[in-house]
């Protein structure tokens, strides 16, 4: 079995540490990033990590006072659909 580290910033952070223990089922939807750094021996120890954008709860209601399948952090919730019918269009 892996782990993965996951990064998490901002308001989505403080709602997942709000709403998540140890051992509750989250969906992490992310970008990977790659590093690396020396180690005291001088070796080159390479990493990758999730940096969250959004996280999921999958677990039940009970396991989440959020409840299943609802997330934090949508980057998309903020977003108004533009009329197609709308003479604004820019094409």
């Amino acid at each position: 079995m892996d782990f993965i580290n996951v990064t998490i910033w901002g308001k989505v952070a403080e709602n997942t540490a709000k709403y998540t223990n140890k051992g509750s089922q989250v969906a992490v939807h992310g970008r990977i990033q790659t590093g690396k750094y020396e180690n005291k021996e001088g070796q080159t120890i390479y990493t990758t990590e999730v940096v969250a954008e959004e996280i999921e709860f999958l677990g039940s209601k009970k396991d989440s006072q959020l409840g299943e399948g609802q997330s934090l952090g949508n980057p998309m919730d903020d977003f108004t659909p533009i009329d197609e019918d709308s003479d604004d269009l820019p094409f």
